[in-house]
């Protein structure tokens, strides 16, 4: 079982790491300083710096997904939810790489 779980976060945890690569992969295109949060009518109010994006919010992604393991560790029946976090940390960052380039 223990075998098992452990085999549940690496996964997961490459997969979070894997974000770095998309945004190095469509990085070039991506502005410096790249919009991340938008009011309620389209107006960008959030930036945050390429570089920080590349390797800040994988990391980011990477501690979420530490903390949903540990919730989630005793819940062994249903392994698909320790996938939640990395499935959604690479839906964003085709999102926010979506609508830099926008």
């Amino acid at each position: 079982m223990k075998s098992s779980k452990i085999k549940h976060l690496i996964i997961s945890s490459l997969l979070c790491l894997a974000t770095i690569g998309i945004f190095i992969i469509f990085g070039k295109n991506l502005p410096d300083v790249v919009p991340v949060h938008w009011d309620s009518s389209g107006n960008v109010n959030g930036t945050i710096a390429k570089t920080y994006l590349t390797f800040g919010a994988p990391i980011a992604y990477l501690l979420i997904n530490f903390i949903a393991f540990a919730k989630y560790q005793g819940d062994e029946k249903n392994a698909w939810k320790f996938y939640i976090v990395p499935i959604f940390a690479i839906a964003i960052s085709f999102l926010v790489i979506f609508l830099a380039l926008r």
